[in-house]
């Protein structure tokens, strides 16, 4: 027996510790090819952002003082020239002048404003005069040296993950090369004696495996580097020769499906144990994932997820991917629970964390909603295939209460096929 389950706040808890004990190691690599990546090391500005005073508008860089107090006048002043992106004016902006300017073009010497070019009464390039119709505001449509950050300040946190607004950001700060964490390779092992390979003809008594495509697809999307065992069947040396290939070829990780609970044929335990491991948490008092198990060695971990794909996938996504996020951020990633509005009354039974695949959309009101409950069941994948999020349910709740929900999909309306449209039965 592996004695009572813990709660789930306490197994993520101890997960979470777990994968920041063993943390992956960094690499270098150039801005370019860290797209996706997790950023290790923080990165402060070479220089200020922005770096010089420039333009935010198309139009003429004037001396406010000569312009009018009030928008209803107008002043005509002699064009020195252009100042373009890359091209600063050759002269000064003095009494009575001005210098037609593009947006991000360095500003002129002795111009404090720019007005913007909708303000000229006559916009002929040619000309050698404008007629400007604005007030005097000194500092307008102009972004000062430095105003977004000055040199030396942190603008990119170690421990985030690198999308393209923050390589932009790195670029701009002038790190052209990123210390980032390495693509750990993380195994994957589905066990069973029923399962066969997705492009094999099942016999009757067999079933195709669908959890290894599920968790190769949920470690890439995390960034880790996954490893397909394949299935090993309900052997004990099978599992344990299949676990001993994973960490000898480099695996810190390793993600098994079915065979950890207690019965005769569940040897994943018994294969961890033999290896070194020592169980982190048995059980966890959630449904679907009951069975789901971590062990530990050192600096290794086995992540024994439920047999059953949806109870697989919940594990994955509220305790295998958070810890795996950690160990890449460095720093603990808990699960980006936010707050749905729930539309019927729900009455879970067994004092479990119950979760539930379900659509979130946004509602009329701006708020985020649940707009349906998906049939549930720990086998049935067409729910888990028509979800974009997953629901936490702690105790009973009322219609118009608010749940966390884990979005992972594109959130509004979705055609949902007829077959899912009822919520099933409630927990």
């Amino acid at each position: 027996m592996h004695g009572p389950a813990i709660g789930y706040d306490d197994a993520l808890t101890l997960a979470l510790e777990a994968a920041l004990a063993a943390p992956c190691p960094t690499e270098t690599i150039r801005l370019e090819q860290a797209a996706g990546r997790w950023l290790r090391a923080p990165v402060r500005l070479e220089g200020a952002l922005p770096p010089f005073d420039h333009a935010a508008m198309d139009g003429y860089a004037v001396r406010s003082a000569d312009l009018p107090v009030s928008e209803t006048e107008t002043r005509r002043l002699r064009v020195l020239g252009h100042a373009w992106p890359g091209r600063p004016a050759s002269c000064a902006v003095g009494p009575g002048e001005a210098i037609r300017i593009a947006t991000g073009a360095p500003l002129p010497a002795g111009a404090d404003q720019v007005v913007e070019r909708e303000r000229a009464r006559t916009e002929d390039p040619a000309a050698s005069t404008v007629e400007l119709r604005a007030a005097r505001a000194p500092g307008r449509h102009i972004r000062r040296a430095g105003e977004e950050a000055q040199p030396g300040r942190c603008v990119l946190a170690a421990g985030l993950r690198l999308g393209p607004e923050q390589l932009a950001l790195a670029a701009a700060a002038g790190a052209s090369r990123l210390t980032v964490a390495r693509r750990c390779a993380v195994a994957v092992l589905s066990t069973g004696d029923e399962l066969v390979a997705p492009w094999q003809r099942p016999e009757p008594h067999e079933v195709r495996d669908s959890n290894s495509a599920l968790l190769q697809a949920l470690l890439a999307g995390v960034g880790v580097r996954p490893v397909a065992l394949g299935r090993a069947r309900d052997r004990l040396p099978a599992v344990r020769a299949a676990a001993e290939a994973a960490f000898a070829t480099g695996c810190r990780v390793l993600v098994s499906t079915a065979g950890a609970s207690v019965g005769t044929r569940d040897h994943v335990p018994e294969a961890a144990r033999a290896l070194g491991f020592e169980p982190v948490w048995r059980s966890v008092a959630m449904k679907p994932g009951h069975p789901v198990a971590l062990w530990r060695a050192d600096t290794r971990l086995w992540f024994a997820l439920p047999g059953n794909p949806v109870a697989a996938a919940v594990c994955a996504r509220t305790l295998l991917l958070p810890a795996l996020e950690t160990q890449l951020a460095g720093c603990a990633r808990p699960p980006g629970w936010c707050a749905a509005r729930l539309g019927e009354a729900l009455r879970p039974r067994g004092g479990r964390t119950w979760f539930r695949h379900a659509r979130l959309a946004v509602g009329a009101d701006g708020v985020l909603a649940v707009e349906r409950l998906l049939p549930h069941g720990s086998a049935r994948l067409t729910s888990a295939a028509a979800a974009n999020a997953i629901v936490r349910i702690d105790g009973p709740q009322e219609a118009g209460d608010l749940v966390p929900a884990l979005p992972f999909g594109p959130l509004g309306p979705s055609a949902i096929p007829a077959a899912y449209e009822a919520s099933g039965a409630s927990p």
